[in-house]
């Protein structure tokens, strides 16, 4: 097993997602986390639908004074150090990860 794991820690990154997408396709889809999560956006869904979800326009969002001091306090502290963003394919790996 560590044999496969060094093996495929040398792959070029986009080799090695592709990889970690198909071996977690051969997976079942463990309840949990991601089970959870499938409800959640369900619920929200139907709340949507049944018109007792309020939504936003992107537009208005952009242009909201309390979402942009956030962005703004956002963007400080990345540039100040005090958080370290993280990659998309890191996230994302992440994200796969809780959903097992």
């Amino acid at each position: 097993m560590e044999r496969i794991k060094a093996a495929a820690l040398e792959l070029p990154e986009q080799q090695l997602d592709d990889l970690v997408d198909a071996l977690a396709a051969t997976r079942p889809v463990r309840r949990g986390a991601g089970e959870a999560w499938i409800q959640e956006a369900e619920r929200r869904i139907e709340l949507y639908h049944e018109g007792k979800l309020e939504t936003f326009d992107a537009a208005d969002v952009l242009e909201d004074d309390e979402w942009a001091a956030e962005v703004e306090r956002r963007i400080v502290e990345v540039d100040s150090g005090e958080v370290t963003p993280i990659p998309i394919k890191e996230a994302r790996a992440q994200w796969r990860a809780l959903l097992r």
